[in-house]
């Protein structure tokens, strides 16, 4: 009864996955001034990925709850609970990594961690040098 729901639309997951790694350069992009070389221009325009993203969002979870009698509340609850078990982790962590950011020199010492170096986008590894250097 609480298990996964069968009906995936692995598309519309990658599409989402893609429009979360834009939207995470981004915000890197306007907030901490990483570049990502030849990938600039189409990085700034993230801001579509974003409504993108919460359409997509909104379609998994019609396609998902369609069927179901969203009239009982029993289905209600099933649907807060595993909509919480989705968010809250994904909240704490995103609090966490963001305290280990700024605990260390804030935005001026992050920025030298995001680079394009060598035609290679090195945001990610130079992240997690940063954020394992403040431990």
């Amino acid at each position: 009864m609480y298990g996964l729901s069968t009906k995936r639309l692995v598309g519309l997951d990658l599409f989402r996955i893609v429009s979360a790694s834009i939207i995470l350069a981004f915000h890197s992009n306007i907030h901490f001034g990483c570049t990502y070389g030849m990938l600039n221009e189409f990085i700034k325009n993230g801001a579509v990925m974003m409504t993108g993203f919460f359409m997509m969002s909104g379609f998994a979870l019609y396609y998902v709850y369609s069927d179901k009698n969203m009239n009982q509340i029993s289905v209600v609850a099933q649907f807060y609970i595993k909509r919480l078990a989705g968010i809250i982790p994904s909240y704490y962590f995103t609090i966490i990594v963001y305290h280990a950011i700024f605990r260390g020199g804030g935005a001026k010492t992050f920025r030298k961690y995001c680079s394009y170096a060598n035609g290679t986008v090195r945001f990610a590894v130079n992240l997690s040098q940063y954020i394992f250097s403040c431990a």
